[in-house]
């Protein structure tokens, strides 16, 4: 009898700790202080960034400056909706191969292409990811990161196969069909 005591006070402890409410995650406070912030407001590209894609990813496109896109992408060349992709899909190309995909108006996808070949953690921190990268997927002709920095996916494409340095980036902030699906 003496043990069930013990163990009866530790399980309402443990009860009474869990009614307490949840305080948010550090990744949590961070988007909703990003998402307080008012875009048009004060933005600048850090220094030595080519592209601060932890920035755009994941913003409405219509709440950008003008200037910032400018900045980071250089001028638009064409907007059209994917055809054959879910209702809602755009593209929008810029000059030098730089892409930028918008669901419902949000920029879901960025593919840019790097200056010149650069290993793997010059290319990330050029377009605003830390510089310690995690492990990644190996492939012949790329280096995949998945679910990692808030990104669905993030792909750096190999300046040609076997190399050690890559020419292009591309990042999914999310997939249009797991955003349809409501995953």
């Amino acid at each position: 009898m003496q043990r069930i005591a013990p163990c009866l006070l530790m399980l309402s402890m443990l009860a009474a700790c869990s009614a307490e409410p949840r305080q948010p995650s550090l990744i949590e406070e961070a988007e909703v202080a990003r998402e307080d912030t008012d875009v048009a407001a004060g933005y600048e590209k850090r220094e030595g960034l080519l592209i601060d894609i932890p920035y755009l990813a994941g913003r409405r496109f219509d709440t950008l400056a003008p200037e910032v896109v400018a900045d980071q992408l250089g001028a638009e060349l064409e907007r059209a909706d994917v055809e054959g992709a879910f209702a809602g899909t755009s593209e929008v190309r810029y000059e030098g191969g730089r892409t930028l995909g918008l669901y419902e108006g949000e920029i879901y996808y960025i593919a840019y292409p790097l200056e010149h070949p650069m290993d793997i953690t010059t290319a990330m921190g050029v377009c605003g990811f830390p510089l310690q990268v995690p492990r990644c997927i190996d492939a012949t002709l790329e280096c995949r990161l998945v679910h990692h920095w808030g990104m669905r996916q993030i792909s750096l494409i190999r300046s040609e196969k076997g190399a050690d340095t890559y020419g292009e980036i591309r990042v999914w902030k999310f997939r249009p069909q797991e955003r349809a699906a409501g995953e």
